[in-house]
């Protein structure tokens, strides 16, 4: 499947490109370059909010992927919007440096540092505890801690959780019903 939509990709035939990748998806365990490709057809498409959604799942399971990013970022200057980020600086980093480990490289870098820790703390042990020894325990337990804490963040408080207008453009109105006043518009990609 994936060979046939990467073909169809390459001859310029998006939409059946778009059923393979998708199909491929719902048939198998999805990869991040599935994804990446499948919002590459939706963007030749001209459908960026899928394209976005795409990009985004591409981009959590690879975070730091300079051909996912980039072509996340491009697709998200052809969007008409603007969103102020007025959150806390610190929140704002946090954020950040969620959004670039996924899952599994934090729960392994903790696994890693609380095996040297306690390998190391076993060696200081049996050298009657040299002092310099104790100066990289602190730094190795140090290092457990921040990155347990970052594996806590994300499998409990950041909820990934993100969507993304697929419609042409969503009215957002004041209340729940058809009948109220619309608020604004929401062009399609845009994050929500």
């Amino acid at each position: 499947l994936f060979s046939s939509a990467n073909k169809e990709y390459k001859e310029g035939r998006f939409a059946e490109a778009i059923r393979l990748y998708e199909q491929l998806i719902d048939t198998s365990h999805p990869f991040a370059v599935v994804y990446y490709n499948l919002g590459n057809a939706y963007a030749k498409t001209g459908d960026f909010g899928r394209a976005m959604l795409n990009f985004e799942r591409a981009r959590r399971l690879n975070p730091r992927d300079s051909e996912i990013l980039s072509n996340l970022n491009y697709v998200n200057s052809l969007i008409e919007h603007q969103v102020i980020d007025k959150r806390p600086a610190v929140i704002i980093g946090l954020n950040e440096i969620l959004s670039n480990t996924s899952r599994k490289e934090s729960s392994l870098l903790v696994l890693i540092f609380y095996g040297n820790w306690v390998a190391l703390y076993a060696v200081y042990l049996v050298l009657k505890r040299p002092p310099w020894m104790k100066r990289i325990m602190v730094v190795l337990f140090l290092a457990f801690l921040a990155f347990a804490v970052i594996v806590v963040l994300k499998n409990s408080v950041v909820r990934e959780e993100d969507a993304f207008v697929i419609a042409k453009t969503a009215e957002v109105k004041y209340g729940p019903s058809d009948q109220d006043k619309p608020a604004f518009k929401l062009p399609a990609g845009m994050p929500v």
